[in-house]
């Protein structure tokens, strides 16, 4: 029988068709549990269950059971199941094997018997296939990966089958944020389910529960790398790093995934293909190669078509140089040698002028094993690309606005991935201009530009704040440096860099996005009257810039629960600092019964929800010695153990993040009946 997908399974349950032998296989888990569930549905009744449904492992199962299985006639019922899990124990020749085909040969009418198959290794995919034997004479469905579109889809299912409804955004944001694996997806709506919320959740509320806020995602920050927003992409870097479950090495996986995506977009685009006739192309290919952990491939599609004319062939040059290893492994892989192979030839070529060999060039969009080698270099030899191509993204916001023709040329250079050559340009001029003349600042910032390090940056954007502050560099130069000190975590020094623009430079254009990463910075030193003061302004400031508007007015939400409201940027925050914190309510005894959700008013951060009283006490100890207040509320079978309750939202998810970080657990707020 040929293959069939899971949407064909459920149209032909649909219908009613159930067949005598199903044969679930396929890498996902998740669905292929959904589709056995679906299956049993269809075939018996909720009261026929009980005595016709039976489910085994095929590890340990003797022949004699598995015949007796399949055999049975149904009790009070038309048909009965069997469904047995990890058949790919049986793919040897054993005695067992011998009575499933035999069955398989003539099955019994009035049975349905499920075969699931368990996904197969991670190393051992590309070597994978089905039983063929099998598939030959049962109704065989592939559970692949759901696109990431259907994955949405698939949330809104989960939630209302549990009575939980996503605002507009709101399920989005939770595969962007969590990842697009159904597991762990399954996992995160469980969480929705203690709310209780009558209203929709919205993409907030999935934000404070997931700890990972709207705009701050992987995607998010591949974004701001690849589109050429260095501003965002060094603030975001940060963030996203200290998300839980999050590492370099899947940031650098993300980031080279969208690289080489980004050059096969360039590559159509050097074809003649625009506008709508290469998205149509970009998404075909998706479709065909359908690589795992891009976000919603229409987006995906949109924004790899946009980049395509600000990445020519060269620029991409120093990245797949930086993936590629200068010498062999002592134990090369066959693989590694590929790619040692392929270094070896450029300084080859460099010296004789030789032609490539047939691989050197490969097209890693051509076929699924070019892809997936290219995503596997990427992975072992990627921690240098992410500086790289952060510098990349740097480069193309300044080019515009260069004076000097020379050093247009330079970062043109630099965009296209000739670092080292743009710096050899701009210390030629350096060298050959006097520091009196006027360009010489620009020579300066431009050298920051394209600096090696995040030290000579620095170093450069100083000198043009401090020795050419009557420059036109030098508030531009200020940015830049509060930029990297946000990236390095100190706060202080962005305010302190963005009130110098604000104070001796009033006239900035720059004052617009400074006042985003001002905000930012003080929002993060809990000095929010201040922050939102910068908001206002940047709000005065912010022009035709949409997307800026719309980050200014993402982060004015934190301003509307301020008491005072209206004061100047660098006016004392002396209302936040003077007020103290919220006395802690006293902690429950360990020992005490559990408390009724009524006696609390506010705001609680839920930690856990176990099933014995013992387990919450020695959640309700661990809070304790951490120095929060703990409570036990008993609800629906659960006790469920929270801190606070705090008098606002925002304290409460404050403190959400205080206990993640110190407890390692997945907090999330609760809003307490008044």
């Amino acid at each position: 029988m040929p293959r069939h997908s899971h949407d064909d399974l459920h149209r032909a349950l649909g219908r009613g068709e159930v067949a005598p032998v199903y044969y679930l296989f396929g890498s996902e888990d998740i669905l292929k549990e959904e589709g056995s569930r679906a299956i049993v549905e269809r075939a018996l009744e909720p009261h026929e269950r009980d005595f016709n449904f039976d489910q085994r492992g095929a590890q340990g199962l003797e022949p004699e059971e598995l015949h007796s299985l399949v055999n049975t006639l149904p009790m009070m019922a038309a048909r009965r199941v069997v469904l047995i899990r990890d058949i790919e124990a049986w793919k040897k020749k054993t005695a067992i094997r011998d009575v499933l085909e035999k069955y398989l040969g003539n099955p019994a009418g009035d049975t349905v018997l499920i075969l699931v198959e368990g996904a197969p290794r991670e190393d051992k995919q590309r070597d994978w296939a089905p039983d063929e034997a099998i598939l030959a004479r049962s109704y065989g469905v592939e559970f692949e990966p759901l696109p990431p579109d259907r994955v949405v889809r698939w949330l809104g299912y989960h939630a209302r089958r549990m009575g939980i409804a996503f605002a507009e955004g709101a399920a989005e944001h939770l595969a962007a944020a969590v990842g697009y694996d159904l597991g762990a997806l399954r996992a995160e709506i469980e969480k929705f389910g203690s709310l209780a919320a009558p209203e929709p959740i919205t993409r907030d509320q999935v934000g404070e529960i997931v700890g990972i806020r709207h705009g701050e995602t992987l995607e998010d920050w591949v974004e701001a790398v690849l589109g050429g927003d260095p501003v965002r992409a060094i603030a975001l870097g940060r963030r996203v790093i200290e998300q839980a479950g999050m590492s370099g090495v899947k940031m650098v996986t993300a980031l080279g995934t969208a690289l080489v995506g980004l050059r096969l977009a360039r590559a159509l685009y050097d074809k003649g293909s625009r506008g709508g006739a290469l998205e149509r192309a970009i998404f075909d290919r998706l479709r065909q190669v359908r690589p795992f952990g891009l976000g919603d491939w229409k987006v995906t599609t949109k924004h790899w078509a946009r980049w395509a004319d600000a990445w020519p062939g060269r620029r991409f040059g120093l990245p797949w140089r930086q993936i590629a290893p200068s010498r062999a492994p002592a134990s090369p892989t066959k693989r590694d040698s590929s790619l040692s192979s392929r270094s070896s030839w450029r300084s080859r070529r460099r010296r004789r002028g030789a032609r490539p060999p047939p691989d050197a060039a490969p097209t890693p969009w051509s076929r699924h094993g070019r892809w997936n080698e290219m995503i596997d270099s990427i992975r072992r030899f990627g921690p240098r690309l992410v500086a790289l191509a952060l510098g990349l993204a740097l480069v193309p916001a300044a080019l515009a606005a260069q004076n000097d023709p020379r050093l247009v040329e330079a970062l043109r250079i630099a965009q296209e991935g000739g670092s080292d050559s743009a710096r050899v340009i701009v210390t030629n001029l350096l060298k050959a201009t006097a520091p009196t003349d006027s360009s010489y600042p620009e020579m300066l910032y431009t050298m920051g530009l394209v600096s090696r390090t995040v030290e000579e940056m620095r170093r450069n954007y100083s000198r043009v704040a401090v020795e050419y502050a009557n420059s036109a560099w030098a508030d531009d130069a200020l940015f830049r440096l509060a930029l990297l000190d946000y990236a390095a975590g100190n706060f202080p020094g962005v305010t302190r860099q963005l009130d110098r623009i604000r104070n001796d430079y009033p006239e900035s254009p720059t004052l617009g996005p400074a006042s985003e990463w001002a905000a930012r910075a003080l929002f993060d030193q809990k000095r929010p009257q201040e922050a939102c003061a910068w908001l206002t302004l940047g709000l005065q400031r912010v022009g035709e810039d949409v997307e800026l508007k719309n980050r200014l007015d993402y982060l004015n939400g934190r301003c509307s629960a301020l008491p005072v409201a209206g004061q100047a940027p660098g006016q004392p925050d002396s209302q936040a600092a003077a007020a103290p914190p919220p006395p802690a309510p006293a902690p429950a005894p360990a020992a005490a019964p559990a408390e009724s959700v009524a006696t609390r008013t506010g705001f609680g951060v839920q930690v856990g929800a176990v099933n014995t009283r013992a387990a919450a006490d020695r959640l309700v100890t661990q809070l304790k010695g951490a120095g929060y207040a703990p409570y036990v509320v008993a609800e629906a079978g659960l006790f469920k153990v929270r801190a606070g309750p705090y008098p606002d939202r925002a304290r409460a998810v404050a403190a959400a993040e205080q206990i993640r970080k110190k407890l390692g657990h997945s907090p999330f707020v609760v809003k307490e009946p008044s």
